[in-house]
């Protein structure tokens, strides 16, 4: 693993080096230097026809076990859906996926490219990542890590590692965690997010040792959520034995948190068992805090099957914040099986705040079931009083499935969206963007200069671009056309440097000098800047404004001083800077790492 991924590091170290010398050097004033930056594509395609082989020769004969007719069949039936529009049956297609994977998961790693890079049905792409991934960690780790290497866009590679890791743990949980520690160019709450399903996978089977490895690697905050699922899990699976292990433990905090999610646990397969084992902890702990602890983790277990009786058991629980955290989750899972009724309980109750969580909760849990009946029951019952930021949620898992009707719902009806819900009004933005740019093209010149100025469309784009990166073109189309102003291009910068920053760079070269091309590449170097500095310092020289220019090049300075002082005056002496700039980055310097 390190031995493949040094190299990779090496390589992708090379390829963006090539692509922002080619960026600095610009094909108007040094076309005798344009061949160097146009060698890189060649290579790039030669260290992936390579990587591919390899995984490719890692295969055994023994993992062909289904027979050639069922592989025919489950591809054939794949590729006749893989450009279909809608959510694609998920119940039809998982056999022929997981067919597919066990058979032959090179052949459907290259119709999931093929998908993703024309624009195929993305929920399908979605479903192949996680599915193909976990089968091909499971059969041939080393081959599937060395495969996702080869795919473009980072957030790609970081999910497809991520099911890999979780298919690898299923049989070798401490392996993967090591692997897992060989990858730090994983983002760190990915990295958090997968240690925690290897750690549940391995606690299926023996959740005291996962429990003792987490002891003895994992941070402090990591540990106690790792301890949460795994006392829930064993609780599960032997309530006896659980309980015993829990209340062992040494440390205070966590001897109470297992003994918690223990007995929520044993809730999960015998209530009754549940129910006695909180009393042995009252009579033998006497500790209200820790038996109310409990009672709230069976009210949420009860409120998942069985409302009423979770109803009844409230009851037994006085008037707390942990009470209104539970009436709101029991509210929630009632209400995506029963909303009316769930909304006429949660009406009921005598406490204003009560009644608050639990309407809010009602309404958040209808509106994944059906947004739209959810979003006319708000606007049709104005004395609900529902908060102006439940109204925008909703309206934006509206448009995850009918984005022009959501969006004009959002904007006929909701106003003064709290800053803190920005996001949600660039989810309603960029689902329109991704599904119907037209209509969004429309809006903006039937509402005038001021919709288009609205500060949503700079992140909207970049989730645009995000989650539709074969669409690259019509988003420049779009903010061509629908005149969002110069700063736009900046927006395209950050989303399609994050992708593919070979093909924004010469994007960006193509830009003509002036106000657009400054966005653009000032976006370009906030997002290169830290990764690499010393090939960004000469890039930030293009910046016209110098104010700007002056702060890019002292982050970049102080970038590289960070891990080696010498190199960082050693870039001062770059004909290129003034005296002044000279001089403001030595004083910075000097102050933070003084000449020895």
């Amino acid at each position: 693993m390190n031995k493949h991924y040094k190299a990779y590091s090496l390589y992708f170290s090379l390829f963006v080096v090539g692509l922002i010398v080619g960026l600095w050097l610009r094909p108007d004033s040094r076309s005798s230097t344009i061949t160097d930056s146009a060698t890189v594509d060649p290579v790039r395609e030669a260290g992936l026809d390579k990587t591919a082989e390899s995984a490719e020769d890692s295969r055994s004969d023994e993992d062909a076990v289904a027979p050639a007719e069922d592989l025919l069949i489950a591809s054939s039936q794949l590729k006749a859906v893989a450009h279909d529009s809608g959510r694609p049956d998920f119940a039809s297609v998982a056999p022929w996926i997981n067919e597919f994977a066990r058979s032959d998961p090179e052949g459907l790693f290259a119709l999931y490219q093929d998908i993703k890079s024309s624009g195929g049905n993305r929920w399908l792409a979605d479903y192949i990542e996680e599915h193909l991934a976990k089968v091909w960690g499971r059969s041939d780790p080393g081959a599937a890590l060395e495969v996702v290497e080869t795919l473009s866009n980072w957030r790609d590679r970081e999910n497809f590692t991520r099911h890999i890791l979780a298919g690898m743990s299923q049989h070798s949980p401490q392996e993967a965690l090591e692997v897992l520690y060989e990858r730090p160019e994983l983002d760190i709450e990915i990295r958090r997010d997968v240690a925690y399903d290897i750690y549940q996978n391995w606690a299926m089977k023996a959740p005291a040792d996962a429990f003792a490895h987490a002891s003895a690697h994992a941070n402090l905050r990591d540990r106690s959520t790792i301890m949460i699922n795994l006392a829930r899990m064993f609780g599960e699976s032997n309530p006896v034995e659980a309980y015993e292990w829990a209340a062992s433990l040494e440390d205070p905090y966590e001897q109470r948190q297992a003994m918690v999610y223990t007995i929520r646990g044993i809730a999960r397969i015998d209530y009754d068992l549940a129910r006695e084992t909180l009393d042995k902890v009252q009579s033998e702990h006497g500790d209200i805090d820790l038996v109310n602890m409990i009672k709230y983790q069976l009210l949420e277990e009860l409120s998942l099957y069985n409302q009423m009786e979770a109803y009844d058991f409230l009851q037994e629980v006085g008037p707390s914040v942990g009470r209104r955290q539970a009436i709101e989750r029991l509210s929630t899972h009632w209400g995506r099986r029963e909303p009316q009724e769930a909304l006429a309980w949660s009406l009921g109750l005598a406490d204003e705040k009560e009644r608050s969580s639990a309407t809010v909760g009602t309404l958040m849990s209808w509106s994944e079931v059906d947004p739209a009946a959810t979003l006319h029951y708000i606007v049709e019952n104005p004395d609900l009083d529902v908060p102006v930021a439940v109204t925008a949620e909703v309206a934006a898992e509206w448009s995850k499935t009918e984005p022009v009707k959501a969006l004009e719902f959002f904007l006929e009806n909701v106003s003064d969206v709290p800053e803190a819900q920005l996001e949600t009004k660039v989810t309603l933005f960029s689902n329109l963007l991704i599904q119907d740019p037209g209509h969004a093209r429309r809006l903006i010149e039937q509402n005038g200069a001021l919709f288009g100025e609205d500060p949503v469309w700079s992140p909207a784009i970049v989730q645009w671009i995000a989650h539709a990166p074969h669409q690259i073109g019509e988003v420049i189309d779009f903010v061509e056309h629908a005149q969002l102003g110069p700063e736009m291009t900046g927006a395209i910068a950050t989303g399609w440097t994050a992708i593919d920053p070979a093909g924004a760079s010469d994007w960006i070269n193509s830009l003509d000098e002036g106000a657009a091309r400054e966005h653009a590449l000032e976006a370009m170097l906030a997002q290169t800047a830290h990764t690499y500095p010393e090939e960004s310092f000469e890039m930030a020289f293009q910046v016209k404004n110098s104010e700007a220019r002056l702060g890019f090049l002292q982050d970049l300075v102080s970038e590289v001083a960070r891990s080696n002082p010498d190199q960082a005056y050693e870039m001062l002496k770059n004909p290129r800077l003034t005296d002044a700039e000279r001089s403001h980055l030595e004083s910075e310097l000097q102050i933070y790492y003084p000449r020895r």
